[in-house]
């Protein structure tokens, strides 16, 4: 449905995975929060710093070293507040974060409270109205494994004291979709008008190191609908690899139908994180159809837990997981891993965990 953004006096809270999404997924929405009287704060997760094709690409060199990564999110980040300013957001309400670039992912599956940690204290200091933040559903995995902190920092804050939660998707499957608006429950449009739009492409255009490689994909997200999933809303074209999720006596299953791509392609390793404080468990395991069995692997100390059954193929197929294998928790958080590739099948999946008295 259409949204005209937030109303007059509120306060929005924007976490970007890199710098460019800010702009890409809110430029318009931002500006109009701040004409409308509201206070917005930008938090960059991390700097975009891990970029090496594009960087030897830009500067024209082959070998990147870890200065020289350090020395293009420190580019980044000033390409990030020039964008800023040209939608009206001061530097003062920039927040880096500084956590490692393509590696968000390790910080979900470590265990690591810190990042979780430093979120709740940014919400409670500034005391959002609205939380902006990306998608589980997004393929690329920086930007699905911030959505699942994001929803542990939540979690933990006081009912009364956690701001509404609006995401938003830049990395989908070509065919979810195609070019049309989507639609359906949950589903906010925002549209811009043409001066926000033409403040948000000259924004755009700050990213110049990111224009050298995605210009024509980037300057088309100046010229539509901002689109906002409102809540646990998720897309409804963008399907998650595990698609079913079924409690037996004994065991959770799993059915899995895997689409493997350019983008994704390789061994299958299926990934599960709980979200209890102060004790969260990842455990992992290999969807190696042909043994019929996988050892499921405690990410965090390597210990087996448990053994999964398998049935399938090279498509996908049932797992079952033992119960006594799952840590408890209030939910749990699904991911597919594939071996190569840049981006995800379909991000992280979260479900009520299915042991709870009152599910």
């Amino acid at each position: 449905m259409s949204w005209e953004g937030p109303g007059p006096g509120e306060s929005v809270f924007l976490l970007a995975p890199h710098p460019d999404d800010e702009t890409l997924s809110a430029g318009g929405l931002l500006q109009r929060t701040l004409a409308h009287g509201g206070r917005t704060i930008v938090a960059f997760a991390t700097d975009g710093e891990n970029n090496p094709w594009t960087q030897r690409l830009v500067e024209r060199r082959l070998r990147v070293g870890p200065e020289d990564s350090a020395r293009f999110g420190r580019r980044r980040r000033e390409e990030a507040l020039a964008a800023l300013s040209e939608l009206g957001v001061p530097s003062a309400d920039a927040v880096f974060l500084g956590l490692p670039d393509q590696a968000i992912t390790d910080i979900v599956l470590s265990g690591s409270d810190a990042a979780v940690e430093r979120l709740i204290s940014l919400i409670a200091l500034r005391r959002p109205t609205l939380l902006i933040a990306p998608s589980l559903f997004d393929l690329h995995p920086d930007h699905s494994a911030l959505a699942v902190l994001v929803r542990l920092a939540l979690a933990r804050l006081e009912p009364g004291r956690r701001p509404r939660l609006f995401s938003y998707l830049i990395h989908r499957t070509r065919g979810a979709g195609g070019g049309a608006t989507p639609d359906g429950p949950g589903v906010l449009r925002f549209q811009p008008s043409e001066k926000e739009m033409d403040r948000k492409r000259r924004a755009i255009l700050c990213h110049t190191t990111q224009l050298a490689v995605h210009r024509r994909k980037f300057l088309s997200f100046a010229d539509r609908p901002e689109i906002f999933y409102s809540g646990e809303a998720a897309p409804g074209d963008d399907r998650h690899p595990v698609r079913r999720v079924r409690l037996g006596p004994d065991t959770l299953r799993l059915d899995v139908v895997l689409s493997p791509r350019f983008g994704a392609f390789g061994r299958p390793t299926l990934h599960l994180a709980t979200d209890a404080s102060g004790e969260r468990r990842s455990l992992s395991f290999d969807l190696r159809w042909r043994r019929g069995r996988a050892d499921v692997k405690d990410f965090i100390t390597d210990q087996t837990t448990g053994r999964v059954a398998l049935r399938g193929g090279r498509r996908g197929g049932i797992v079952e997981v033992p119960l006594q294998a799952l840590p408890g928790s209030r939910r749990l958080y699904l991911k597919l891993e594939r071996r190569f590739g840049f981006f995800d099948e379909g991000g992280w999946l979260e479900v009520e965990d299915p042991r709870r008295d009152d599910a």
